[in-house]
């Protein structure tokens, strides 16, 4: 053999078919070997036979890229997104390869196995979940068949937050007197003027006002809310960015 080939057996017999075989790795390298046959008794007897390289028979083993799902959640805290969180699925198809592969998660630390098995060609359950705040997700996937039969890096990619901070109210309150000087028996205007500067709505807003002493309450009127002389409280409830006023008339004593 040429090419510094060897064969297996080295001889064989007239009117019979024998198998030879090449060193290992002569397939696959597109060496064209020749062979010389020699009669056993004649050496001056030859022959010469060209044998070309098939190929590789080898299986190789290959895991196809994943579909890689995440899915965000708000944690319980809908107005907080600096605690959201997110799990993800991951589906992966192969070729020559076992059932299932397992699902290791590399990065960020520590290491550890988000699925121990899945098969090929179905999708996982939801993993753990992970904070979106962590970043990204690095995995390897190995097939549970062979074990050096992997696909590395497959990276999970963390969504956006999916809590929304709601926009603050800027809220400013003055009170005004019809005259800064009365005497018994005259009327009394108070006039409060709630301003809510925003950008967001107030919510449950109440402003409490009791009248002093010495004056008697004769009336108010408002056109957001109600008040009640009894308690004070002129209650709004939710109120958008602009102004509201609320007066009061009252009777010097």
């Amino acid at each position: 053999v040429n090419s510094g080939g060897t064969l297996t057996p080295t001889s064989g017999s007239y009117g019979s078919a024998t198998n030879f075989r090449l060193q290992n790795g002569s397939a696959g390298n597109g060496t064209v070997y020749t062979l010389t046959l020699t009669d056993a008794t004649t050496s001056s007897c030859t022959q010469t036979a060209s044998v070309s390289d098939p190929g590789s028979c080898a299986v190789t083993c290959t895991i196809n890229a994943p579909t890689v799902t995440p899915t965000c959640n708000d944690n319980g805290t809908a107005g907080d997104p600096s605690d959201d969180t997110f799990t993800f699925t991951i589906s992966a198809t192969g070729s020559n390869t076992g059932a299932n592969y397992k699902v290791d998660k590399i990065a960020p630390a520590p290491t550890s196995t988000v699925f121990a098995s899945v098969n090929y060609g179905a999708t996982s359950a939801a993993s753990a979940a992970f904070p979106i705040s962590g970043g990204n997700l690095t995995l390897t996937l190995t097939d549970n068949t062979s074990a050096t039969c992997t696909r590395t890096p497959v990276t999970v990619t963390a969504p956006p937050t999916c809590s929304s901070v709601a926009p603050q109210a800027d809220l400013e309150l003055t009170k005004t007197s019809s005259s800064p000087v009365v005497r018994p028996g005259d009327t009394l205007t108070y006039t409060l003027t709630l301003v809510n500067k925003g950008p967001g709505t107030a919510n449950g807003v109440v402003v409490r006002d009791v009248l002093p002493s010495g004056l008697t309450f004769v009336s108010a009127t408002t056109a957001t809310g109600s008040y009640s002389n009894a308690t004070g409280l002129w209650t709004l409830g939710n109120i958008a960015p602009g102004t509201y006023t609320l007066t009061i008339n009252a009777t010097v004593n």
